[in-house]
């Protein structure tokens, strides 16, 4: 009981089986990431830096309103920097899909970029929750940093094991960051395929480039 209380949010990850989280972005924010860090919607805007948003102007909507955490806070989602403890989500399943085609495809995913980041970076997090499904479901509950020995991280396993398979609400959880995640903390930026790959380089990352075709759709 006492080991189960001394263990850090990144040291209980890592011990459940999980290194790395995981952040999904569009190619054209990698320099600015690595230049700035890995920042809040809301930091972002404040600080007047150029993006290229994922989010529909719906969903941009709806994080920028208050939820109500279990400390009585409101607070909007984008506040936090949203990272996921698997590459394979559902936001980057709808963004992969072409619904003009009824498929998946590879063009829509040329432009994305998943970040492989040291789980290291929940320990410097400012504040840390795990929401245990879409942070906008009424049956999400919010775990904090200090107790996430709550988190059913055998569900988190089984998603991260069904590639593509969304049943489980799990697969629409997040851990929801505040402050912002070190450029030195960034492992990889993994792309889809060899021309994404190119593309990347190009543009002169200096993190490693990793091509998985296996954690995008359609591949």
């Amino acid at each position: 009981m006492i080991e189960e209380l001394v263990l850090t949010p990144a040291q209980r990850a890592r011990r459940e089986g999980f290194p790395h989280v995981y952040h999904l972005l569009h190619m054209a924010n990698l320099g600015s990431v690595l230049e700035h860090g890995l920042l809040s919607r809301r930091v972002v805007d404040a600080r007047g830096i150029p993006v290229t948003s994922l989010q529909s102007q719906a969903v941009r909507s709806a994080r920028s309103e208050p939820i109500t955490l279990p400390d009585g806070r409101s607070v909007p989602l984008d506040h936090f920097v949203p990272v996921r403890f698997y590459p394979s989500t559902p936001v980057l399943a709808t963004l992969a899909y072409d619904w003009r085609k009824g498929a998946y495809s590879r063009e829509n995913q040329e432009f994305l970029v998943l970040l492989e980041i040291d789980v290291d970076a929940l320990d410097q997090a400012e504040e840390l929750w795990f929401a245990t499904t879409s942070p906008f479901g009424k049956d999400c509950r919010f775990i904090p940093g200090e107790r996430f020995e709550e988190i059913r991280w055998d569900r988190l396993r089984e998603v991260r094991a069904r590639h593509g398979d969304f049943s489980d609400p799990v697969a629409r959880s997040e851990v929801l960051l505040a402050g912002s995640v070190s450029p030195a903390l960034i492992r990889a930026c993994v792309v889809c395929d060899d021309k994404a790959a190119s593309r990347l380089r190009a543009l002169g990352v200096e993190k490693p480039v990793t091509v998985r075709p296996e954690w995008y759709f359609g591949f």
